[in-house]
């Protein structure tokens, strides 16, 4: 079977091309291509193609000027109108003059496989594209959506050579739409309007992939890259009121199979919204060169910010990752992956708290199945303090849940401290040190914390963990007793055996003797 495109953008002509090749089972036998309606014509007298794909809006002969002439020949041909227009008369018009479709711009693979099956110009066979389990019609859309998500097979089945071929010079434009803080009708209309310019531009699309509602995956040939550029910057609608949409645009892809890196990389442009507030289109190539790494989290306040949400402090948490956050911004060139990193570090904190409470309340799983979100997406956020507040809210909300739990959250806390007193007996560590410079909490407080876990205050409970190792040392090790002291946290060896014969009857040479 001979077919006949008319189309006079190349890109639009080109993709027609390939959609006809994928959703014909068969290969057609040739395709032929024509600029306007009069070259249309010639070639159809000459080569009499039994189908025929061709726009309305051409130069020197229209498309449905080309289907009347067509139509008037007597010659069979199958005529396919292929417009951005949805002009009831120009429908009418075309079906007048015998077309057996009016198909919009950008058109779907399903309805040009509907259209050929009802005319009979193809039997059922289904198209190269299947899915391997159903044997049904699987369009390229969704066969992208599968490779860029990776919820399908790897690349390399059927018809994923025809997707390389389609698409051997591509970038991705990731466009996010905000449409939980916006009215319904609002988010439909900038997805409306969206679409119709898409459809009008279909010269420069090759395919849109929804990701979710709030999500579309655009794959742009970059064949001519000064119309993608204009394609891109008019993409988005002129009025958006207070609807809040960003685009995102990875590198020039060669190959399919290396969509999901274009994916990331268009993620990744997207993130850096943050760092360039107000602007709506955003470039990997641009963010890449942001090579400034640096991190803000250390051991010391990571505990820190446990230690204030386990004790209910939220805002003294907010207050510790608001100071972490401005000494990040202030770094010139900043990499987004520190920023990536750093909320990545305040949700590792909060998943723990969350375990630990789900954990030690069987009642809470009931009273609350589902807590929170303690996941940041970077691009929800169009400038900082945005994030900031975001953050302030999980950490109000987590630290409302622990005063729910009871004392539950003041034994993580408590564990926590006589985890870190086993592991540094050795060293001089006071009440006022452990509560002020590692805890951050108030001296009574976290001496009562120990009292409710131990039954002991911090003095007690400190000395007997000096002891315990103490005698392990004197009846195990050869050490001498000074060593020993100073192994246990001990610089006046008086001191060292005063309390060791007040907490076991006897001084620790008799003890060492007895023992062996």
């Amino acid at each position: 079977m001979r077919v006949l495109i008319a189309e006079d953008e190349y890109c639009s002509r080109l993709n027609l091309i390939r959609q006809v090749k994928e959703c014909i089972p068969f290969a057609p036998e040739e395709i032929l291509e024509a600029e306007n309606g009069k070259e249309a014509w010639e070639i159809f007298l000459e080569k009499r193609p039994e189908l025929v794909l061709t726009d309305i809006r051409m130069p020197v002969l229209t498309g449905l000027e080309l289907t009347e002439m067509i139509y008037k020949s007597q010659i069979p041909a199958n005529v396919i109108i292929v417009s951005g227009f949805a002009e009831f008369e120009y429908a009418q018009k075309a079906m007048g003059y015998g077309a057996v479709g009016y198909l919009l711009k950008p058109i779907q693979e399903q309805d040009l496989i509907s259209v050929l099956r009802k005319k009979g110009i193809v039997r059922d066979e289904a198209p190269i594209l299947r899915t391997q389990d159903t044997g049904t019609m699987s369009s390229v859309s969704e066969r992208l959506r599968q490779l860029i998500t990776a919820t399908g097979e790897n690349f390399g089945r059927e018809g994923d050579k025809l997707l390389d071929e389609m698409f051997d010079s591509y970038c991705e434009v990731l466009v996010w739409m905000n449409t939980k803080d916006s009215k319904g009708t609002e988010a439909e209309a900038v997805r409306t309007s969206m679409l119709r310019f898409i459809r009008r531009q279909n010269d420069i699309l090759c395919k849109a992939v929804e990701l979710d509602p709030e999500m579309w995956a655009v794959i742009v040939n970059t064949s001519h890259r000064e119309e993608v550029g204009k394609f891109i910057e008019n993409l988005l609608p002129d009025k958006l009121q207070d609807m809040e949409v960003c685009i995102g645009v990875s590198r020039e892809g060669t190959s399919i199979k290396d969509i999901q890196e274009y994916h990331k990389q268009a993620l990744y442009a997207l993130s850096g919204r943050l760092l360039y507030p107000g602007k709506k289109v955003l470039y990997f190539e641009e963010l890449s060169g942001r090579m400034n790494y640096k991190s803000v989290w250390n051991p010391s306040e990571i505990k820190q910010l446990k230690a204030y949400i386990a004790a209910g402090e939220a805002d003294k948490a907010f207050a510790l990752v608001k100071v972490s956050m401005y000494e990040l911004l202030q770094v010139e060139d900043l990499s987004i992956y520190s920023i990536i990193d750093t909320l990545k570090m305040i949700e590792i904190v909060l998943n723990e708290t969350v375990f630990h409470i789900y954990k030690n309340n069987a009642d809470i799983k009931k009273e609350y199945p589902v807590l929170f979100n303690t996941h940041f997406e970077l691009f929800h956020y169009p400038d900082p303090m945005r994030l900031l507040d975001e953050i302030h809210g999980k950490l109000i909300q987590i630290c409302r849940l622990t005063e729910i739990t009871g004392e539950k959250d003041t034994d993580n806390t408590a564990q926590m401290v006589i985890d870190y007193i086993r592991e540094n007996y050795n060293n001089d560590i006071t009440l006022k040190s452990l509560a002020e410079n590692v805890f951050f909490l108030n001296c009574s407080y976290l001496s009562h914390l120990l009292k409710i876990k131990t039954g002991k205050n911090y003095l007690t409970y400190l000395t007997e963990v000096r002891m315990e190792k103490a005698a392990e040392l004197l009846s195990r090790s050869d050490m001498t007793v000074t060593e020993v002291a100073g192994l246990c946290g001990y610089n006046d060896i008086s001191k060292f055996i005063q309390v060791f014969k007040k907490f076991y009857g006897e001084t620790p040479k008799k003890y060492r003797e007895k023992e062996r």
